[in-house]
């Protein structure tokens, strides 16, 4: 508390942030007597209010209050308001798109110690949604690859999409017959913003999405050596 009487808090004139109006912004602009400015970022959440202060003084009971300065910006909550979060469990109901699977030779018929090409998307994906009757926008980017080529080998994670042949970085030699499925699990890293894509907000945890191949045939094919008359 202040027990000087010729010190005193007051509510400081405020203006809208240079880049729009504060409450969209996060940003507000205090003017103190000489026409200077604070300028102090309260962030984006919703229903958080400006609450700025400012320091005045006097000589003396008789004489009249001058503006000394902004002393602080103080960022509160509204009364009743619940500031807008996305949580993991909000990020993990949305429905992402799984990463496509592309598998090469494409007829998906292969052949032993011969690798097998698959490759991926790692585009980020952008979602609009509605939180507490706030439209929020949520931006999900691949974090990692898992893939299982079904058959009982350790499964291969990689940040590495991978890329179609002849550049390809993820393969699998199979090194016997039979028809395997091959299953990528793609974890997503989120971020959501309050303000259409302007900002934004780092989410916690990860989603995954999986996705699931048509059955691949692996088959061994044989050289065999014939006479030149075709006997």
């Amino acid at each position: 508390m202040n027990d000087d009487p010729n010190v005193r808090v007051v509510d400081a004139q405020c203006v809208e942030g240079t880049s729009g109006i504060g409450l969209t912004t996060g940003i507000i602009r205090c003017l103190t007597g000489s026409a200077s400015e604070v300028v102090r970022d309260c962030g984006m959440e919703p229903g958080f209010v400006f609450d700025p202060r400012a320091i005045e003084v006097r000589a003396d009971e008789s004489s009249e209050w001058t503006r000394d300065r902004v002393d602080y910006v103080r960022c509160a909550v509204a009364p009743g308001a619940v500031p807008i979060t996305v949580t993991q469990a909000d990020f993990r109901s949305l429905p992402l798109a799984a990463s496509p699977v592309q598998v090469q030779p494409p007829t998906l018929v292969s052949l032993v110690n011969i690798a097998t090409i698959t490759y991926t998307d790692n585009t980020p994906q952008v979602l609009d949604t509605t939180i507490l009757g706030q439209p929020v926008r949520v931006r999900a980017t691949p974090a990692s690859f898992t893939w299982d080529f079904g058959d009982g080998s350790t499964p291969l994670v990689t940040t590495d999409p991978g890329a179609p042949y002849p550049d390809h970085t993820v393969s699998r030699s199979y090194t016997t017959t039979g028809t395997y499925t091959i299953t990528l699990t793609t974890t997503w890293t989120g971020e959501y913003s309050l303000d259409a894509g302007t900002t934004y907000q780092p989410i916690p945890g990860t989603a995954t999405t999986t996705t699931t191949t048509d059955p691949l045939t692996i088959e061994e094919r044989r050289t065999l050596l014939t006479d030149d008359d075709g006997s």
